[in-house]
């Protein structure tokens, strides 16, 4: 791994390809999800976050202002050259960083069932029912000012 950048692009303003490229590889090749789910009109209001290193895009996610303080984080991809060396907890930690100085009260995302651990190590914790994305299982969690955690190193990462 080289030396990491990372770089904010508003929806509605920059240039968001190399955010969906990563995803286009992780969920639709990978994992096996609709590329015409995966795109969708909140692309245009979220701020996505890209991690470069050496130039090439290799992890995203966004970040979504909803009402009342509400903060959504989705869409977090890392390719798989550059999974469990701890690039997903630096997206994250960053989101969340990014969330919380805009004035967040509470920070929501949706979890594939595999993952819940990794967004606990986090302060989230499950709410309401499980669901289903495509025959995904996943669940929905959140974190407020008062639980989230910015641990140096978390589960996976070396």
């Amino acid at each position: 791994m080289g030396m990491l950048r990372a770089v904010w692009l508003l929806g509605c303003r920059d240039d968001i390809a190399p955010c969906l490229a990563v995803r286009q590889e992780v969920f639709v090749e990978e994992q096996g999800f609709s590329a015409e789910l995966e795109r969708d009109a909140l692309d245009a209001r979220a701020a996505h976050i890209a991690l470069y290193d050496s130039g090439v895009c290799v992890a995203t996610g966004r970040l979504i202002p909803e009402t009342f303080g509400v903060y959504k984080l989705g869409r977090i991809a890392v390719r798989k050259s550059h999974r469990g060396i701890g690039v997903g907890g630096m997206v994250l930690r960053m989101m969340m960083a990014r969330a919380l100085d805009a004035g967040a009260k509470r920070l929501e995302l949706g979890s594939q069932q595999q993952t819940v651990g990794f967004y606990a190590h986090f302060g989230f914790a499950p709410f309401g029912a499980p669901y289903e994305e495509e025959g995904v299982p996943h669940v929905h969690m959140f974190a407020t000012p008062e639980t989230v955690r910015f641990p140096r190193k978390c589960m996976g990462e070396h």
